[in-house]
């Protein structure tokens, strides 16, 4: 379920599962209280006009568990739309469920803007998100101009029951920087498991921004929708994808 924008402090948010995929290596980069909390955002520094998003990730498996509290926004920042999931975290001491909360905003005006803690409970622990601090970029070209479009590989066909691999590619390699694979959250439809999961190095030289391993159970058309993602100073288009699925021999 997606929620419309995102209210100031004394608003608690209580996420509620929406998908599941795997991301592989997360770095632990901040840790408040007894809850583990993680911040990711993109870009760094966004230009007037343009999204920024913001995603937090609790140590927590269960998202009807994990409530957010915001802080008052910044007049420069205006809520567009909060949505839930939850990440496999996997390290060398095994897998992990975390609860992903992700926010998109529409920054505005110019100079530096300050967002305070985000306030995060679960499971009766209770931590804050470091207050996040950038700089609004000088708007430069049309947006329209800076579009990038992100192309499908894989199967025409699927079978019941076999693993198939789908690859998303951009026309040109992203920078290495933008962790655009962060921002596609690909929904998992229902009657197929489904593996998300990075490029190899020997693969991201020919644009690949994502690997997608599918094993459809039933149905008969695999169908994934259009997703549009700022990443940087370009908004790239991920096209829907829908492949029959047919019965094995």
């Amino acid at each position: 379920m997606e929620k419309q924008g995102a209210a100031g402090r004394g608003k608690i948010f209580r996420p509620g599962l929406l998908t599941f995929f795997v991301f592989l290596c997360l770095p632990l980069t901040l840790a408040a209280g007894e809850l583990t909390v993680v911040t990711e955002t993109s870009p760094e520094n966004p230009a007037s006009g343009s999204l920024w998003t913001l995603i937090i990730l609790a140590d927590h498996p269960s998202p009807d568990e994990v409530l957010v509290q915001p802080p008052g926004l910044p007049p420069s920042l205006s809520a567009e739309t909060m949505r839930t999931s939850v990440r496999i975290v996997s390290s060398e001491n095994g897998s992990r469920l975390w609860t992903e909360v992700m926010y998109r905003f529409t920054v505005n005006g110019r100079g530096r803007v300050v967002v305070d803690p985000f306030a995060v409970s679960a499971g009766g622990k209770t931590a804050e998100t470091a207050a996040l601090v950038f700089d609004i970029a000088e708007a430069g070209r049309s947006r329209e101009t800076l579009r990038e479009a992100l192309v499908w590989e894989g199967p025409a066909g699927l079978v019941l029951g076999q693993e198939a691999l789908f690859i998303l590619r951009a026309a040109k390699p992203p920078d290495p920087g933008l962790k655009l694979e962060q921002f596609l959250a690909v929904p998992v439809p229902r009657g197929v498991i489904m593996e998300r999961d990075l490029p190899g190095e020997e693969e991201k030289p020919g644009g690949a921004v994502l690997r997608l391993k599918v094993i459809p159970l039933e149905g008969t058309v695999f169908v994934l929708p259009e997703q549009n993602v700022t990443a940087g100073d370009r908004i790239f288009t991920a096209p829907a994808l829908r492949v029959p699925i047919r019965k094995g021999d």
